[in-house]
């Protein structure tokens, strides 16, 4: 009985502590990423020699972000082997704003023979993060 007497005691002191706290939209509300694609000179093609730029309209209601590029580059050398180098561009700051902003960055020239699979990764200051469909482009010789 005692025993019973004490748990109802602890019981009766815990549940206060146990409150749930109100969760705001900023909380619950990922950053949006529309209007993504690739600026690629010469038809589509990529040539060794060719950065590619990358941009995207970004928006996100509740405070600052960081936005940036995820890449693959892939490729096969001359033993048949296969290759990936996974990289990113810098990460770019945003202020809050409730507009929508102009995001660039730049994937560098990459070898020859090589394809790239490149996404946008949006996270805002509650660690809500939206990331695009990955796309892809091909480097040719020149």
């Amino acid at each position: 009985m005692k025993k019973w007497f004490l748990f109802l005691i602890f019981i009766a002191c815990a549940i206060p502590s146990c409150e749930l706290k109100e969760v705001g939209p900023e909380q619950t509300t990922f950053p949006v990423i529309t209007d993504e694609g690739a600026t690629i000179e010469d038809g589509g093609r990529v040539s060794s020699v060719q950065k590619v730029y990358v941009q995207a309209n970004i928006s996100n209601q509740y405070g600052a972000f960081y936005a940036q590029v995820k890449y693959d580059v892939k490729w096969t050398d001359k033993n048949g082997v296969e290759h990936t180098e996974q990289k990113s561009t810098n990460a770019y700051y945003f202020k809050a704003t409730s507009d929508t902003v102009f995001y660039e960055a730049i994937i560098p020239a990459q070898k020859a023979g090589s394809t790239v699979y490149w996404l946008i990764v949006v996270t805002n200051e509650n660690g809500l993060s939206s990331v695009t469909e990955a796309q892809q482009y091909s480097v040719y010789a020149i």
